[in-house]
């Protein structure tokens, strides 16, 4: 199988590193800028043929549109100026709907893996899932093959379901990340790393995810209405109000929980 990925971002690279390392396709890259595609493969030893969408491979099997959700309508049009008429091309968004492409495309699709991707940090694609969505029995064929191919879990998800996945995915991840970051500047004030809270860190996410609802393993100062704690905790952020302000919101947010 023929696979031409579309992008130079952190999930064009990884999907274009996993196909090219644990399937037996024929991967190229595809992109807008192909000189940075080419420095970021280089940098990774990703052997794979590299273009501009105006010169991509026109018969491939698969095209995967792996850009900006702003983005994918103006490169879909882009790339069907140059592929044939009934070719297979999915985008890889979790809240684009697959009604991007139009309502007369027809073996369009959606390849969402589920997962934080960062430029220059590889994650074996067989640890994620994958949430597929297809407008004709072709591309499903396809689809299937690709991710078994892969040895990833997958399902067939439609695109409200796909949306509130994404949704839920930005407060599990990148906000959780964000209070990481935040954490991370309190103790680097008093020269401390963020390593110190690893295990506390680890111990949160297991049980929350052990548990039927993270909120029945809620603790903290604001769980227990501890208002003396929560105030010098909100004195001692004096220095850094945007911190002070978000401790205060969330503290707020909680104890309105428990009420």
């Amino acid at each position: 199988m023929k696979i031409v990925i579309v992008g130079s971002g952190a999930v064009a690279i990884n999907l274009a590193y996993g196909f090219a390392t644990t399937t037996n396709f024929q991967v190229d890259i595809a992109a807008r800028n192909p000189q940075k595609a080419k420095d970021i493969a280089d940098g990774l030893d990703l052997k794979v043929y590299i273009s501009s969408i105006e010169k991509c491979d026109t018969n491939a099997d698969l095209y995967i549109i792996a850009v900006s959700d702003r983005a994918i309508e103006e490169v879909y049009q882009q790339l069907i100026q140059h592929v044939d008429q009934d070719s297979c091309i999915v985008h890889t968004s979790g809240t684009t709907s697959i009604e991007v492409f139009g309502s007369e495309a027809r073996s369009v699709g959606v390849l969402y893996p589920l997962q934080t991707f960062t430029r220059n940090r590889i994650i074996d694609l067989r640890d994620v899932p994958f949430y597929l969505e297809a407008k004709d029995e072709h591309l499903k064929r396809v689809l299937v093959m690709v991710v078994e191919e892969l040895e990833a879990k997958w399902d067939w998800l439609e695109s409200d379901k796909r949306k509130a996945i994404h949704v839920a995915a930005v407060f599990a991840c990148n906000f959780t990340n964000y209070m990481l970051a935040c954490a991370n500047q309190v103790l680097h004030e008093e020269g401390l790393n963020i390593s110190v809270l690893q295990p506390l860190i680890e111990e949160t996410i297991s049980k929350a995810l052990e548990s039927e609802n993270p909120i029945a393993v809620q603790t903290g100062p604001a769980r227990r209405n501890d208002s003396r704690t929560i105030y010098m905790h909100e004195a001692y952020l004096k220095n850094t109000p945007e911190l002070k302000e978000l401790y205060s919101i969330i503290s707020e947010k909680i104890m309105k929980k428990f009420e």
